[in-house]
């Protein structure tokens, strides 16, 4: 609910708009879902792990950065050129939590052109940064961007379950492969520590057993 419906309902992305969406766990993943339904292009995944970046191509990521091998910034700017010169992405998606990345993500977004009616592109932020966070107040305001929040992707449950019902019925959408890992209601505390660590890729499901 919460990535898709950043993409959905908080920036209202468009056929054809470019999108990044940074860290690839299960809420990025339910994002990158939702942009390629959408139909952005291209839908970049931009996260520390291969093995995620892999499952993201799954979920309709159709460029893949790993960020301890390449600037992320660079990379997504020369995948992402405009008509107008400008580079950088209509919308990126911060779902990393980690209050560090968001002006990295925000300098991933595409400028506007003051004078000429082209206003910039926009981050959102979908994780949830627990402490204060640095910001580049002239990338934001000389690229006239947009830095947009959300809680639980903007959704209102009685209007856009039935969308998300729609997609997993029709086959857009996979919530099964969300699944990767899976735990005994003994081994609770490792399920947590994995969560923790990030070495979840997608979703942990705890087993009751019976």
């Amino acid at each position: 609910m919460t990535g898709a419906g950043a993409v959905m309902n908080s920036a209202a992305v468009r056929p054809g708009q470019s999108v990044a969406v940074w860290g690839a766990g299960g809420v990025g993943l339910c994002a990158i879902a939702g942009a390629a339904i959408l139909k952005a292009t291209p839908v970049i995944a931009v996260d520390v792990d291969d093995d995620k970046l892999k499952l993201a191509r799954q979920f309709g990521a159709t460029e893949v950065i790993n960020v301890k091998k390449t600037d992320p910034v660079a990379a997504i700017r020369a995948l992402t050129p405009h008509d107008d010169g400008t580079q950088g992405v209509d919308y990126a998606f911060d779902c990393t939590g980690i209050g560090t990345n968001i002006p990295v993500s925000l300098a991933s977004v595409r400028p506007g052109i003051r004078g000429a009616g082209i206003r910039g592109g926009a981050d959102v932020l979908v994780g949830i940064p627990r402490t204060p966070f640095p910001l580049d107040s002239m990338d934001l305001l000389n690229g006239e961007k947009g830095l947009l929040g959300c809680v639980g992707g903007s959704c209102a449950p009685a209007r856009d379950f039935e969308t998300f019902v729609d997609w997993t019925r029709d086959g857009r959408f996979d919530p099964s492969a969300l699944v990767t890992d899976r735990f005994t209601l003994d081994e609770l505390n490792t399920a947590v520590e994995a969560l923790h660590d990030g070495r979840v890729r997608g979703r942990a499901v705890v087993e009751l057993g019976g």
